[in-house]
């Protein structure tokens, strides 16, 4: 990691002082108009590395006297910031310069710059630091390198290194693997409408290393953007904001293609629906109600899979719609609490009433406050691990106990133990080669190559056999028609529910309101009190048409969707779009289990919830 060179002192500089931190180019502006070094002290951090090639002969790498710009040069090179070598790097903790003319090594010259690097630098990356020699520079101003003469040494070969996108994603890598990241880097996104909802999905993608990305929309680049995008700023009012947004975020992430189209996604659905046919994945956000609906039937027919996203004042909303979804690798919730009551009722889990009723109260007892949902969640979903699954956790550690490999000293106990751990193993295995045979010859009978399925993706279904998971979603045409009536009438009566579903009603009423009004509730401060009451007679029509005649919503909640007046607010958009992307890379790498129904953010109440309908 980079670290901001100490401040020099402000003594004459000298051959053993230290020079001022130079600016980009300020070698050039040195060499034109010998400006003083005093002018250039600033934060800039510079990369180090030693770009050693290893000899074909033998194993330690001997360091040639190389001639670079007339000086005898060991290869090892300061990059600039600009340099496109500069990926190649390894970060130097710190970087010092000495002043020193190689023609004429007056002190007084700031013409040329040598480089002395800090002793843990030294120790990394030169054994015998004694023997480095640096008494002259040669530098290319161009990309910001310079080249440091040494005396010839013997310096053992780099560590090998992990591979960059390996260190780049280790974090992430952790969680969905080689296999997941795959799939994200050969992934093709869509994103239409790059507002702040739109942005805040796609850096998040990005910077997760998703393969490539194409930004649609037809807008310019408004004062009013400035307030609540960072992927924009004031150099681009008046530009294309798909241009903008596109290039801002290629600099997050250079691995990733990008591409804008500068077209509004309105017209795109209308007159060209095959063109979303070459997509992975599209996410629409901010679009209305009927061209939700036209792109959903478009993308179904493609194939492609869609995920609507849309942030309106405090609230907000993220719908995944595919015509069906597989999940291998579910990873279901932990059952630490389970796990941990087994371990005190001998590897069993409840089973009589009475003990299912000590597990609940077990959970609750954890609770620190009477209202974490998470807790709650727990509670209402304990009735799952009830039910006895496969080996016991108890024989599973016993299995895998050390003392399972046996030796003439072993017990007859632990000799019957690994006995029984290579039945499980051939079991394993020879169930991995009948899935696997099966798996080929049916590939073969429908007329599929028998290898098109890999060994990896049978090996993981066979081991994840028992979390598989299908997820279908309804239409969103059917939805908005057709509601699930009793869920829908069940929301608005519940307390706990009243508030989101409001706004789900009120995000549809407002895409109503702007059908028949041309404009959105609260936009125009002078109608406010007008607005109000129409988006009140919007909504009960809207109700009505659901099958929900005599419901109505709150004052307060009608009275806030108009004070929204439509706005993007960057903090609800920011967390709209972290959890859409959440939902691209479950779908993409078929991981976790993608939500089924809308989420609703109510940013009144700080809630998220779950409607099904």
């Amino acid at each position: 990691m980079n670290r901001r060179v100490r401040r020099p002192s402000s003594k004459k500089i000298s051959d053993e002082g230290y020079l001022r931190y130079l600016k980009p180019g300020a070698l050039a502006q040195l060499r034109d108009s010998r400006i003083s070094a005093r002018s250039h002290r600033t934060d800039l951090q510079i990369q180090i590395s030693l770009c050693r090639t290893p000899s074909p002969s033998s194993s330690p790498v001997r360091a040639a006297n190389a001639q670079i710009d007339g000086f005898p040069c060991f290869s090892g090179r300061i990059y600039g910031p600009r340099c496109p070598q500069r990926k190649k790097l390894v970060a130097a903790k710190s970087v010092f310069f000495l002043s020193s003319n190689p023609s004429s090594p007056t002190s007084d010259s700031p013409d040329s710059i040598i480089d002395l690097f800090s002793n843990d630098i030294l120790d990394e990356m030169l054994p015998k630091r004694n023997l480095v020699d640096f008494s002259c520079l040669s530098g290319c101003v161009a990309c910001e390198s310079y080249s440091v003469k040494t005396t010839t040494t013997t310096i053992n070969p780099p560590t090998p290194t992990m591979a960059e996108p390996k260190t780049k994603y280790d974090r992430q890598l952790r969680i969905w693997g080689e296999q997941g990241q795959a799939a994200l880097e050969k992934a093709s996104i869509c994103l239409l409408n790059c507002g702040p909802t739109g942005s805040e999905t796609l850096k998040n993608l990005v910077l997760g290393g998703i393969g490539s990305i194409t930004v649609i929309d037809g807008s310019k680049v408004e004062v009013g953007d400035l307030g609540n995008n960072f992927m924009v700023d004031e150099s681009s009012v008046g530009k294309s904001k798909a241009k903008c947004v596109c290039a801002f975020l290629q600099e997050l992430n250079d691995a990733v293609k990008a591409k804008f189209i500068e077209e509004y996604p309105e017209t795109l659905i209308e007159t060209n629906p095959s063109f979303f046919s070459q997509f992975t994945l599209v996410v629409a956000t901010q679009l209305v109600e009927e061209s939700m609906v036209k792109l959903d039937r478009i993308c179904r027919e493609a194939n492609v899979m869609l995920i609507f996203a849309r942030s309106y004042g405090l609230t907000g909303f993220v719908r995944v719609s595919v015509k069906e979804h597989t999940v291998i690798e579910s990873k279901p919730d932990p059952t630490r609490v389970a796990d941990e009551w087994a371990k005190t009722h001998g590897g069993s889990l409840p089973s009589t009433r009475e003990e299912k009723k000590e597990f609940k109260e077990l959970i609750r007892a954890r609770m620190r406050a009477m209202d974490e949902d998470n807790y709650k969640e727990a509670v209402e979903a304990s009735f799952k691990v009830f039910a006895p699954r496969g080996i016991s956790s108890n024989l599973q550690w016993i299995i895998n106990d050390s003392r399972a490999d046996v030796d003439s000293n072993s017990s007859d106990f632990w000799v019957m133990v690994a006995a029984l751990k290579k039945i499980y193993q051939a079991k394993a295995e020879a169930d991995f080669f009948v899935i696997e045979q099966s798996v080929r010859n049916i590939l073969k009978k429908i007329g599929r190559d028998p290898d098109s399925i890999s060994k990896t993706m049978i090996k993981s279904f066979c081991k994840n056999a028992r979390k598989l998971t299908v997820c279908r979603y309804r239409l969103l045409e059917d939805e908005f028609n057709s509601p699930v009536l009793p869920e829908l009438q069940k929301y608005l009566t519940d307390e706990d529910y009243s508030i989101a579903v409001g706004f789900y009603i009120l995000l549809r009423a407002v895409d109503r309101f702007a059908t028949n009004y041309n404009s959105f509730p609260g936009q125009f401060d002078g109608e406010m009190d007008e607005d109000i009451s129409r988006l009140k007679i919007t909504a009960v029509g809207l109700l009505s048409d659901l099958g929900c005649n005599g419901s109505t919503l709150t004052e307060d909640l009608i009275n806030e969707m108009c004070r929204y007046g439509a706005a993007e607010l960057h903090a609800v958009a920011a967390f709209i779009g972290g959890i859409a992307s959440q939902e691209v890379i479950k779908l993409i790498t078929r991981q976790f289990v993608p939500m089924s129904g809308t989420f609703i953010f109510n940013g009144i109440d700080h809630k998220s919830q779950l409607l099904s309908l």
